[in-house]
C-alpha cells in the first residue's frame, strides 16, 4: 500500500480504543493528533459494523442492495474526511479474512458476504486491485468451498504456462515502448480465482469450456502522458 508512518502507526493501534480501554486523549498524548484521529475514525467504522450486525438495520436486511449502498456510504463519508481511515479498514478486513478459519461457519459466511458486497467493491473504487482480488478469493473460499476447490484445480493446472505467457507479453509491449523513449510501466498478472470463476460461469451458459477461455491474463500499461504516447 506504500503508506506513510502515521498511517502505519494508526494501523498497528487500530484496536486499542475499542479493546484496551485507551482513550483518545491518551493516544493523542503518546502518538500525536493525526494518529489518534485515524484510530478514532477506524473505531467509529467498527461500531457502525456492530450496529448493523446486531440488528439495528433490520429493516434493510430484506433489501440487500439498500444495505450494501448504506454501508458503502458510511465508508465513503469516512473517506471524505481522511482516506487513510478506509485504507486501514481495508487492511484490517483483509487480515480478518486471512484468519477466518478460526470462526464458526455461519460467521465465516456472513463476513465473507459482507466482504464481497462492500469491501471488495470499495477496494476496486480506490484502484487497489491487489487488495480487491485477495478479498474476493478469500470470500469465495468460504461462500462456495466446493467451487473454490474445483476452480483452484483448474487454474493451477495451467498456471505456469499462463505466467510464462504473461511475462512474454509484458516484454513484447515494454521493449517497443522503451525503444520509442516513452516513459511507461507495464504490469501483467494471471487473473485470480473468483474473477475466473465468474468468467467460467458466463462461458458455460454459452456452452463453452474452461480451455476455451483465452483472456485469463490482465496487462496494464501506465504512461506519464497518454496523449504524448499516442502521438508517437
Amino acid at each position: 500500500m506504500r503508506l506513510d508512518t502515521t498511517t502505519i502507526q494508526a494501523a498497528l493501534l487500530h484496536d486499542v480504543i475499542e479493546d484496551c480501554g485507551i482513550s483518545f486523549k491518551e493516544l493523542e498524548t503518546d502518538f500525536g493528533n493525526d494518529v489518534a484521529k485515524l484510530v478514532d475514525g477506524v473505531t467509529k467504522l467498527k461500531r457502525l459494523d456492530m450496529i448493523s450486525e446486531n440488528g439495528a438495520m433490520v429493516k434493510q436486511i430484506a433489501k440487500p442492495e439498500a444495505t450494501r449502498a448504506a454501508s458503502l456510504r458510511k465508508m465513503l463519508v469516512a473517506m471524505a474526511d481522511d482516506v487513510r481511515v478506509v485504507l486501514i479498514k481495508l487492511a484490517d478486513r483483509l487480515h480478518n479474512m486471512q484468519t477466518l478459519q478460526y470462526l464458526p461457519t455461519p460467521k465465516q459466511q456472513r463476513i465473507s458476504r459482507e466482504t464481497l458486497d462492500i469491501y471488495s467493491p470499495l477496494a476496486h473504487r480506490l484502484g487497489m486491485s491487489d487488495i480487491k482480488w485477495q478479498l474476493e478469493d478469500q470470500a469465495f473460499r468460504y461462500l462456495m468451498p466446493r467451487q473454490y476447490k474445483s476452480m483452484s484445480r483448474l487454474v493451477n493446472r495451467k498456471r505456469a504456462e499462463r505466467e510464462n505467457y504473461t511475462e512474454a507479453a509484458v516484454k513484447a509491449i515494454q521493449i517497443p515502448l522503451n525503444n520509442a523513449n516513452i516513459p511507461s510501466e507495464v504490469e501483467g498478472r494471471v487473473k485470480h480465482l473468483y474473477s475466473t470463476y465468474n468468467k467460467l460461469q458466463r462461458y458455460e451458459r454459452m456452452g463453452r469450456k474452461f480451455d476455451e477461455i483465452y483472456d485469463l491474463i490482465a496487462i496494464r500499461v501506465i504512461t506519464e502522458v497518454l496523449k504524448t504516447a499516442m502521438q508517437r
